[in-house]
């Protein structure tokens, strides 16, 4: 029988370790702070609304292709691997989130929804 193991949510940072839901990746076009956390959920969310627009056009490459080559998840990814995801679709993301054309709303943790206020 297979045991469950959580995986740690802790990285090591200098002299110590910092939870990678407070782990600053980096710095957005906006001027917006990513915490790890913050910008595996952006890709998550843009992953999702990829998906749904691939789907509307019976174009199922995308999801097949995640399917068939599998996928760890952006939350078990090291900053730089999200960052590096991150460049690749930041200016769609963007235009998503300008355009309404999100599938849901950004999580609130992220520093999107202060530069709305």
């Amino acid at each position: 029988m297979s045991e469950n193991r959580v995986k740690s949510t802790e990285v090591a940072q200098d002299d110590g370790f910092v939870n990678q839901n407070d782990l600053v990746v980096g710095t957005d076009s906006r001027g917006c702070v990513l915490t790890h956390y913050v910008l595996a959920e952006r890709i998550v969310l843009d992953d999702v609304r990829l998906t749904m627009r691939a789907a509307e056009s019976q174009d199922y490459d995308f999801i097949s292709t995640r399917f068939a080559e599998g996928h760890r998840g952006y939350h078990n990814m090291s900053p730089g691997e999200l960052w590096a995801e991150w460049g690749d679709i930041e200016d769609g993301w963007l235009g998503a989130y300008d355009d309404g054309e999100l599938p849901y709303e950004p999580i609130e943790e992220d520093p999107i929804h202060k530069l709305n206020k």
